[in-house]
């Protein structure tokens, strides 16, 4: 994944402790620091072609959050309609 290469690229040390996250975290890990690694190249960028990463940093963001909230409140709904099996 893109992240995962920007961290071992950019960040040996981080993209290592990232390996030994969970396969859960791991995901989650690589995006955060790679997010760290391009806010620090920011200034070695034009102000516009800084500008358009972030804001495809902001749209990545806004996805996984949503991605997260259809998540939970799939397993949420799984949940209550396994509870009315139940009853």
């Amino acid at each position: 994944a893109y992240t995962m290469e920007l961290v071992q690229r950019s960040d040996r040390e981080h993209y290592l402790i990232g390996l030994l996250q969970s396969s859960h975290s791991r995901r989650h890990w690589f995006a955060v620091r790679a997010l760290a690694v391009e806010l620090a190249q920011a200034a070695d960028h034009s102000a516009e072609a800084a500008s358009l990463r972030l804001q495809w940093w902001r749209s990545e963001l806004a996805a996984l959050s949503e991605r997260r909230a259809t998540t939970s409140r799939e397993k949420t709904d799984h949940h209550h309609h396994h509870l009315e099996d139940q009853q």
